[in-house]
């Protein structure tokens, strides 16, 4: 008996694209609140369905609430809680869930709102350019209080290539759609060792591209991120860049050592990034502190000194593992 092939739409009726959208949260209420709101006025393509997976890292349960009201909107919405505070098990959680017809999954952070065509632009990029895998822009929202030399500085700007790139990507989970398969290439998306340090969402996008997926950029499916009052100083910056040092090393380090290299060559290893934050730090004395413009300078400079002395102290085995929300 031949196979079943199943029709395909009627004639001048678009096919039906089916989308779960994964968000992972922590005691953010209010921001989750304006997430929701924004993912309920999406303005969607013909034929384009999408559900929302809210999944509470928070053993109080602080999101449901949130969830309950914006249920009451209308917008489809499926709550689950996962209590052990790691961001890996909430995320694979959410997957967990993903419908059983769900063509795409989508990503996107509790502190972000999304455009109104966001989900409508990202399938679309999909499509045009059959990938796997696609990220969008975020554009980071800072506090009125941020001082001018923070501001200034471009340390919270990130990287918006134009659309259809390929090369040079920033894999996270800020702001991305997956195909099903991709999102099921592995059993378990997110790694556990990752929960309590971030990177997770580094990890398994590099994973995917070293498996031969196809991931593109998109820059009008933007979403907009608010900056915490708290982060917007230098005390911040600088362990958050130490620690993403870090990470990169754990994600990347089969280019930079292998785990058996020699300890001798990893002491060498160390103090050439050692040295690279050295010089940042060397052209920033050099440069003074007289203008504005200079301690912006001088603020970025430290933040890519923080980020290659975190590269440093991984390969001497160093861990940090910060409390992730």
């Amino acid at each position: 008996m031949g196979a079943v092939i199943s029709p395909g739409p009627e004639p001048g009726r678009p096919a039906s694209i089916r989308v779960d959208v994964c968000i992972a949260t922590r005691r953010r209420p209010v921001l989750l609140r304006k997430l929701l709101d924004s993912l309920a006025r999406q303005e969607l393509s013909p034929g384009l369905r999408f559900r929302v997976i809210v999944v509470d890292n928070d053993d109080e349960r602080s999101a449901e609430p949130v969830v309950a009201v914006l249920r009451e909107s209308g917008l489809e919405l499926l709550y689950d809680a996962e209590p052990i505070q790691n961001i890996s098990l909430a995320r694979n959680r959410g997957f967990s869930h993903v419908s059983a017809d769900a063509d795409f999954i989508a990503t996107i952070d509790d502190d972000a709102q999304a455009s109104p065509r966001w989900l409508a632009t990202l399938v679309e990029t999909a499509q045009a350019y059959q990938a796997d895998v696609v990220f969008g822009a975020v554009r980071r929202v800072l506090p009125s209080e941020t001082p001018p030399q923070i501001a200034g500085s471009g340390v919270f700007d990130l990287y918006n290539p134009p659309t259809g790139s390929t090369e040079w990507l920033v894999f996270n989970t800020a702001n991305s759609l997956l195909r099903r398969r991709a999102a099921t290439h592995r059993p378990v998306p997110f790694r556990p060792d990752y929960g309590r340090t971030g990177g997770e969402d580094t990890e398994l996008f590099h994973s995917l591209q070293q498996a031969g997926f196809k991931i593109v950029w998109c820059r009008e499916a933007q979403v907009d991120e608010s900056v915490s009052p708290d982060r917007v100083n230098l005390r911040w910056i600088l362990r958050r860049s130490f620690r993403e040092g870090v990470t990169y090393y754990k994600v990347y380090r089969r280019w930079i050592l292998s785990a058996r290299t020699p300890f001798p060559l990893r002491w060498l290893s160390f103090a050439w990034w050692l040295l690279r934050a050295a010089a940042r730090i060397t052209v920033l004395s050099i440069r003074g502190l007289g203008s504005l413009e200079a301690r912006s300078g001088a603020v970025a400079a430290l933040k890519a000194a923080a980020f290659h002395c975190g590269i440093a102290a991984r390969t001497l085995g160093v861990r940090y593992e910060p409390h992730h929300n």
